[in-house]
């Protein structure tokens, strides 16, 4: 069958685990595209268990926006998926391809708020170069890719048109269980389980507020904390301090091979964070059958999460709105298998495979919709 997708250039900082299916999938669907990175691989992802990735004969490294020369020979030729402007590197890349004229396509997050005031007053400052990067789209892009609601949302404000605008969500394959099992749970006490960076701007300081409310109340339950601690241990001492240690357990780096093993022996996933703009674990969580639990800032959660049909979106920063999830679980063990179960439909909506099909059908929609001048 005829391809009548344009040929691209996907750029990126650094290979993810996170993208890797999605780029296998592109293969798969027969997408012309090569992949360019433009940061060497970031060790701190491999001390966090994801993994040091392989790249294919379609990914290749770039540290100077004039290797692609030599890289990828007809680039002219291509249409151009960048990242924004976050970086210096992006910067440079949106003058490249503005100078170059050349087709190209905003993909990226939504910006994210921060806890540090001098670094929020950055962000602010930064405001007036966002809002120009963004009339950039409105006037010479094929289209946004936006990871998700909360992404469009933020193009929308920023002055893109809505109809130039399609959400291309982060995805990954469906976890395998391992035979061996790390973790028993033998006494049928619910195991909630958190796998992310262990860090303020994920939340875990509300999700202590939210257990200390449940056991206030008398509801006994597990809590497994899995990711690298970036709080220099005062996230342990925290857990002491609130005389929370018999009910929760920090289980630190877990290698990514062995995820599904620990997914696979808790019942509910809670992504607590103040801000994330996918959440790649709800995919993972929901591909095992879990019920998911996320804060309204959570990207994902309004694509993965059928409010009260597989899970529950609550305010962020509303300690009993999560309580109150977590003790729905609590009190109804049936309902975890019920909810568990409508996850692994919604996930197969959000694999890689559909995600790459998605992005064919974008491409067409812009090659037949005129630029707006």
């Amino acid at each position: 069958m005829r391809n009548n997708s344009p040929k691209i250039v996907i750029w990126m900082n650094i290979p993810s685990v996170h993208q890797s299916d999605f780029i296998e999938a592109l293969q798969k669907e027969s997408v012309d595209f090569f992949v360019l990175y433009y940061e060497k691989e970031n060790l701190d992802r491999e001390s966090q268990g994801l993994g040091r990735v392989n790249i294919g004969n379609r990914e290749r490294f770039i540290l100077n926006i004039e290797e692609i020369n030599n890289l990828v020979p007809d680039w002219k030729n291509r249409w151009h998926i960048i990242p924004g402007i976050g970086d210096k590197f992006s910067r440079k890349l949106i003058l490249f391809i503005l100078k170059n004229r050349l087709e190209w396509i905003h993909w990226s997050e939504h910006p994210k708020s921060h806890l540090n005031i001098i670094w929020e007053l950055i962000s602010k400052l930064k405001s007036p170069i966002r809002y120009l990067y963004s009339q950039l789209i409105k006037r010479y892009s094929r289209g946004a890719l936006a990871i998700s609601t909360l992404s469009k949302i933020n193009l929308i404000k920023n002055g893109v048109n809505e109809d130039k605008i399609f959400i291309l969500n982060y995805s990954v394959c469906s976890l395998v269980e391992n035979k061996e099992k790390k973790i028993k749970n033998s006494n049928r006490v619910i195991n909630f389980l958190y796998v992310g960076r262990i860090h303020e701007s994920k939340g875990i300081y509300f999700l202590l507020d939210s257990i200390e409310e449940l056991n206030k109340k008398g509801y006994n339950a597990n809590y497994l904390i899995v990711g690298k601690d970036y709080t220099n241990g005062y996230f342990r001492l925290e857990v002491n301090k609130r005389k929370l240690q018999n009910n929760i357990q920090i289980l630190g780096v877990i290698n990514r091979q062995f995820l599904g093993d620990i997914y696979q022996q808790s019942d509910v996933l809670i992504l607590p964070s103040r801000d994330e703009g996918w959440g790649v674990v709800l995919n993972e969580a929901a591909s095992v059958g879990m019920p998911l639990i996320v804060t309204n800032r959570v990207g994902g959660g309004y694509h993965l999460v059928e409010n009260g049909l597989n899970g529950f979106v609550i305010e962020y920063g509303n300690k009993n709105s999560l309580a109150n999830a977590m003790r729905i679980y609590i009190e109804d063990n049936e309902l975890i298998k019920i909810h568990g179960a409508h996850s692994k439909k919604i996930f197969n909506y959000f694999s890689p495979v559909e995600t790459a099909k998605k992005l064919k059908i974008y491409l067409q929609v812009m090659m037949i919709t005129k630029k707006i001048k």
